[in-house]
């Protein structure tokens, strides 16, 4: 078995290592395909941010006051357990319904689901 999906290192140098480019179904080696916040939408009580998905990936949006020293929570994840991980790529939503008040950091981590092994 190959095992350079595991290992810590960023042949593409996007910043991202291939554990977390295995974990978010990109491309280890193109400098262009990683895991981003591709949009953020703030309402009256919620936030919303958009990711590219991938098929048979999921999805944790976590937030935190203190992007250096966190602690980060989850907050909204992707796929709910009623519904199935993506078929096809596209995009993901995940909303923070809670109305923090600033400084808030997210970000989106990716997880092979389970369901899609």
């Amino acid at each position: 078995m190959d095992q350079s999906a595991y290992k810590p290192v960023d042949p593409d140098a996007d910043g991202r290592s291939n554990i977390q480019e295995h974990a978010a179904g990109t491309n280890p080696n193109n400098r262009a395909d990683f895991l981003r916040i591709l949009t953020i939408t703030k309402t009256a009580g919620a936030c919303t941010l958009t990711a590219p998905g991938r098929a048979g990936r999921g999805y944790t949006l976590e937030h935190t006051a203190n992007a250096a020293i966190g602690p980060w929570l989850p907050v909204a994840s992707f796929p709910v357990p009623s519904n199935p991980p993506l078929a096809t790529d596209g995009q993901v939503s995940l909303t923070d319904p809670s109305d923090l008040v600033p400084p808030v950091f997210y970000r989106i981590r990716g997880f092979a689901s389970l369901t899609s092994l």
